[in-house]
């Protein structure tokens, strides 16, 4: 199998999902609104680990009973159950359990649709890059912007500020795209990034 083929793809721009081969699991697939938020808040904090806490403020906010950690911990068996039938690897080993909490395993191979757009953003926005090569990655960057950062969760807290992060640097980049593009006079190509944008943020 090829490097490629071993990744697991998680999309969270217009959309969250997780693609690894030919299966994929989305918030359709998943019934558990909670399961997937789950998912959702520990790929999005995957840099660090999440105490139970916090996860259990986040899912059950209004739970006063004596019993939120093991609801916690059931939801968590859920999600590795689910995340098992990617058959990418084992649940256990991509919601790892860690001192106090939980954390997503950032060693294993995969691909997140936002990291990418932000690298290709932040590339074409190097001073040392040529301004055909920054047209070309701004370009990419604004062809993998399908949407909002997680939309269906728009109205968390947690979301929002990543949301305008995501958005303003989108703005940027077909704003750069659409002066470069006039500058070269080519119109059809401007129409086109245009339309597509005002799809994306009628805003």
């Amino acid at each position: 199998m090829s490097e490629t083929e071993n990744k697991l793809y998680i999309a969270m721009l217009g959309g969250c999902s997780l693609t690894y081969g030919s299966k994929t699991i989305d918030n359709r697939t998943i019934r558990s609104k909670r399961v997937w938020t789950l998912i959702e808040y520990l790929v999005t904090f995957r840099s660090r680990d999440v105490k139970q806490d916090e996860l259990i403020e986040l899912l059950y906010p209004d739970d006063r009973s004596d019993t939120p950690l093991n609801a916690l911990k059931t939801l968590v068996h859920r999600a590795r159950a689910i995340l098992n039938e990617l058959h990418f690897v084992d649940g256990k080993d991509i919601i790892r359990q860690c001192p106090g909490g939980y954390s997503w395993n950032t060693e294993l191979p995969m691909e997140i649709d936002a990291d990418v757009f932000e690298n290709t953003v932040n590339e074409a926005n190097d001073s040392e890059t040529d301004s055909e090569t920054q047209l070309s990655l701004r370009l990419r960057a604004i062809s993998l912007y399908k949407g909002d950062f997680l939309p269906e969760a728009s109205a968390e807290t947690w979301v929002v500020p990543i949301t305008a992060y995501y958005r303003f640097l989108y703005i940027n980049a077909v704003n750069a795209v659409l002066e470069e593009l006039a500058a070269k006079g080519a119109f059809q190509e401007l129409i086109a990034v245009t339309q597509r944008a005002i799809a994306i943020d009628a805003y």
